[in-house]
């Protein structure tokens, strides 16, 4: 009997919630700040984003006789029209568990939104504004993105004539958890895009 007593509060011990630890938030700004370089112009053109798996979803690229750099993306489930959005040969997506995540923005300014929208429904789920590098003065420009989901997160790394950058958004919210802007020699960096 007595080893019954002994053992019982070591069991409860091991088995109660009030003993175990809730895990560690996720540091993303830290992990941003650990990143390295990791943008490839390669892999900033919608074909990208065509030539990945899309679950069961296809997906159509249009462009009209009268703007041809305007191209018109639609995603369809079963002959049905989801969702489209006006991009660019540069626009990028991910589809995850039925959640699109595009890329949206312009190749001559800075910045961009990241969206997510709910493909079952068609909805747009949240609209979040990159951080980048600002807003700087500029009449000519360049601006390039990658795209990756890690996880929880949406990982852009944003080539721009006046410097470079990478920014962490969870995917559920779109909220910037994680922002790094990359320098050389002490000044932002402004390699570009031939990076």
């Amino acid at each position: 009997m007595n080893h019954l007593i002994i053992i019982y509060p070591i069991l409860m011990g091991l088995f109660s919630t009030s003993n175990v630890s809730p895990a560690d938030p996720v540091d993303y700004q830290k992990i941003a700040v650990e990143m390295e370089w990791d943008f490839k112009l390669d892999r900033s053109t919608i074909l990208t984003s065509l030539l990945e798996p899309h679950a069961e979803y296809t997906v159509s690229v249009t462009s009209s006789a009268l703007r041809p750099e305007k191209l018109v993306i639609s995603f369809w489930l079963d002959g049905i029209k989801k969702y489209e959005w006006t991009g660019h040969g540069h626009s990028l997506f991910k589809i995850i568990d039925n959640n699109l995540y595009y890329a949206s923005f312009d190749t001559i300014d800075t910045g961009a939104d990241i969206v997510a929208v709910d493909l079952i429904s068609g909805k747009e789920i949240w609209r979040s504004p990159v951080k980048g590098i600002g807003s700087p003065d500029h009449s000519a420009y360049a601006n390039f993105l990658n795209i990756k989901i890690r996880a929880e997160s949406v990982i852009i790394y944003g080539c721009e004539t006046m410097g470079d950058y990478v920014e962490i958004k969870l995917l559920r919210t779109g909220e910037t958890v994680g922002h790094k802007q990359f320098v050389r020699d002490g000044k932002p960096r402004k390699a570009g895009p031939a990076d």
